[in-house]
C-alpha cells in the first residue's frame, strides 16, 4: 500500500525500495499524494514518482509489465491514468498538453481502450468530452509547436499531429442477446 511505502522511505531513505543502490538526485518530496524525487541508475537521471491513485482501482500489474525489474502499471492503467490527467489539466497552458500528446504517443494511431475509458469515466464522467476538447485546443496556431519545443520533443510536429487526430475511443461492443426457442 502507499501506507507502506511511505512508511519505507520515511523510514529506511529511498533504498529501501531498491534491490540495487540508487544515487538520489535531490531530495525526497513526500505528501498525501506521493513520493518524488530524482535518482541516478547507470549514470542516467530518472524521474521516480510513487502517485496514490484513488479515483480508479488500478489493476494487480504482471510480471510481463516489469520494466527493469520494476512491475509498471498496466496499459489499461496508463491509459485510464492520462485520460483522468488530461481531464484534470488539458486547458492549463503552462502543462504544455503534455498529457494529451503522452496518450497519442503511447497509443501510436490505436483506439483508446474501451476499458480504460470505462475505467476513467466512472471516475470523470467527462472523459471523452474533455479528450475532445483537448485536441481542439492543441490545435491552436503555433500551440503543438509550442508544446513540442518545452517538451523537448524531437519527432516531426506533423506526426505528433497525425497520433492526436488519431485518438479515437475504441468501439462499444454490442452482444448479441440469446433468441427464446
Amino acid at each position: 500500500s502507499y501506507r507502506d511505502l511511505r512508511g519505507i522511505v520515511s523510514n529506511e531513505g529511498l533504498s529501501g525500495l531498491f534491490v540495487e543502490p540508487v544515487t538520489p538526485l535531490r531530495e525526497t518530496r513526500m505528501d498525501q499524494y506521493g513520493i518524488r524525487t530524482f535518482v541516478e541508475v547507470d549514470g542516467v537521471a530518472i524521474k521516480l514518482e510513487i502517485v496514490l491513485e484513488a479515483r480508479i482501482e488500478l489493476d494487480v500489474p504482471q510480471a510481463e509489465n516489469a520494466v527493469c525489474g520494476v512491475r509498471a502499471l498496466t496499459h489499461v492503467d496508463q491509459v485510464a491514468g492520462k485520460l483522468l490527467a488530461n481531464s484534470d489539466r488539458w486547458a492549463d497552458d503552462s502543462v504544455d498538453s503534455r498529457d494529451l500528446i503522452d496518450l497519442a504517443m503511447m497509443l501510436d494511431g490505436r483506439t483508446i481502450p474501451r476499458a480504460a475509458l470505462d475505467k476513467a469515466g466512472r471516475a470523470y464522467g467527462s472523459i471523452e468530452a474533455d479528450l475532445e476538447r483537448a485536441k481542439t485546443h492543441v490545435e491552436r496556431p503555433g500551440h503543438l509547436l509550442r508544446c513540442m519545443r518545452n517538451l523537448h520533443m524531437t519527432q516531426p510536429p506533423a506526426l505528433v499531429l497525425d497520433r492526436i487526430r488519431k485518438l479515437r475511443p475504441e468501439p462499444l461492443t454490442v452482444r448479441k442477446r440469446a433468441s427464446k426457442r
